[in-house]
């Protein structure tokens, strides 16, 4: 099991960042964006075969023994019983 942040960025396109300007007129100067739009906890879970469950921390919701005993006892159970019925077919 491992934690990480995953950031959303807000890229911006080719044709987004197109402008029109004269001849002989430099680059348009751009206001610094924020490196990161938002971002979210990624909680994995793996064994020796792969993934076994990605669950993010929703928007607000704090990660505690609680979060974490209800995490262990319904989706990572689910995904350790499909897995270990997958080995056995």
């Amino acid at each position: 099991m491992d934690e990480t942040w995953l950031h959303q960025e807000e890229v911006e396109t080719k044709r987004q960042s197109q402008q029109w300007r004269l001849p002989g007129e430099g680059p348009a100067v751009k206001a610094l964006r924020s490196p990161s739009a938002g971002k979210v906890l990624a909680t994995i879970f793996w064994d020796e075969d792969g993934v076994l469950l990605v669950d993010y921390l929703a928007h607000g919701a704090t990660i505690n023994a609680a979060y974490y005993s209800e995490l262990l006892r319904g989706p990572l159970r689910n995904s350790l019983w499909r897995s270990d019925q997958a080995r056995f077919l």
